[in-house]
C-alpha cells in the first residue's frame, strides 16, 4: 500500500487492492482468534473433557495478547494511512517505522514463548 500510495503516480488502483485485502485478512485473523479462544474456553470449562486447563490457559493468554498487539498496529496502520492520503511522506515513514517496531516486539516476544 504504501509504494502504491508514493509512487508518482500513485497507484490508485493498486492501492485500494491492497487495502481491501488487508481490511479482510484482518477480519479473518480477528474471526479466527475469537473462534479459537471461545474453543479453548469451552474446552477448560467442560469438566467431561480431559485437558491441560493450564495449558489452554498459556495458549488462550498468548491469543490474547496477540490481540492486543493488533489494536497497537491498527491504530498505527490508521495513522499510516492518514499519512499516505495527505501525501505526507515523512510521517509516513515515521509511522510505518513505529508499526514495525510494534511487530517486532511481538515477534521477539513471541519466540521467547515458544
Amino acid at each position: 500500500m504504501v509504494i502504491a500510495k508514493m509512487q508518482e503516480p500513485p497507484d490508485v488502483l493498486g492501492y485500494r487492492a491492497r487495502l481491501e485485502l488487508y481490511n479482510e485478512k484482518g477480519a479473518e485473523v480477528e474471526s479466527e482468534a475469537q473462534a479459537a479462544r471461545t474453543l479453548i474456553n469451552s474446552i477448560i470449562e467442560d469438566t467431561s473433557t480431559p485437558s491441560d486447563n493450564a495449558a489452554l490457559a498459556r495458549i488462550d493468554n498468548r491469543i490474547e495478547n496477540l490481540d492486543d498487539t493488533r489494536r497497537q498496529l491498527k491504530q498505527e496502520t490508521r495513522e499510516l494511512l492518514s499519512h499516505l492520503e495527505a501525501r505526507d511522506f515523512p510521517a509516513a515513514r515515521r509511522s510505518l517505522a513505529r508499526a514495525d517496531a510494534v511487530r517486532d516486539d511481538w515477534m521477539r516476544r513471541s519466540v521467547l514463548f515458544d
